[in-house]
């Protein structure tokens, strides 16, 4: 279970990033 907690926390950095962009997209 330990591997997939830290897939679950790599999935959440991406989404992470992936929200940032889109917020500096939305701002241009």
């Amino acid at each position: 279970m330990d591997n997939w907690q830290d897939r679950h926390d790599a999935l959440k950095g991406e989404v992470a990033q992936l929200t940032g962009k889109l917020d500096k997209a939305l701002e241009l």
